[in-house]
């Protein structure tokens, strides 16, 4: 993923928003369920 290798380089509020935006994404395409369950 990207946008993951990305926040991680990344720091601080940018890092905080581009995170949002990975679970957002994830909510809408559903893996984030898949994902949040295995926990």
């Amino acid at each position: 993923m990207v946008l993951l290798k990305i926040c991680v380089v990344e720091s601080g509020v940018f890092w905080f928003s581009c995170f949002l935006n990975l679970v957002l994404d994830g909510w809408k395409n559903g893996w984030f369920w898949f994902v949040w369950s295995g926990f």
